[in-house]
């Protein structure tokens, strides 16, 4: 299909991905087309990435790739808040009181994989990395950062919209959401 919000398009085992799991009250919209990233076919969205993996256990072949790594290193040299509302013993970390419900009611672990560190503060935001999110807290609420936007520009990825392709329908997926 054809998202004109963006002017990417989405096919495929990604596609039933997305639409099963992750349009905009999970990864985002889509933000480049399905790209080679090494050995991988991938396909960036505005909070996060899927692949194409044979060796997923996903019955698609898609797995959701763990971007909040690169932001941990010296994370855990600031503030750190060590208060823990759901603590993992597979990292060794806990989410913090004021993120947990975010994270719990937005996917879990399926959606933002295990804290990576402990929750730090810093001028007046609280915010904790992990597997595939990093999320912050303030006055106002729970936010993610867009990491599928941030990795877009790290790795120099071509995000220019482009022309819809002929075979492309383009789907109201606001008529998805209400069972049409």
């Amino acid at each position: 299909i054809y998202v004109p919000e963006t002017g990417h398009h989405v096919g495929g085992s990604i596609l039933a991905w997305w639409l099963q799991y992750g349009r905009s009250s999970g990864i985002g919209w889509p933000i480049t087309e399905q790209v080679r990233v090494g050995r991988r076919s991938v396909q960036y969205f505005e909070r996060g990435a899927l692949a194409l993996s044979p060796a997923a256990r996903d019955p698609l072949g898609v797995v959701l790739l763990d971007l909040g790594r690169p932001y941990v290193f010296g994370s855990h040299d600031q503030n750190r808040d060590s208060k823990t509302a759901h603590f993992f013993s597979k990292t060794g970390y806990g989410v913090h009181p004021e993120i947990w419900p975010y994270h719990r009611e937005g996917g879990g672990v399926h959606r933002f994989g295990y804290p990576l560190g402990p929750a730090t503060s810093g001028s007046g935001v609280l915010w904790q990395v992990f597997e595939r999110a990093v999320l912050t807290a303030n006055t106002a609420g729970v936010t993610e950062l867009p990491l599928g936007v941030m990795e877009v520009e790290r790795l120099r990825l071509p995000a220019d919209r482009v022309a819809q392709a002929p075979h492309a329908p383009i789907v109201d997926l606001a008529a998805l959401d209400r069972g049409f």
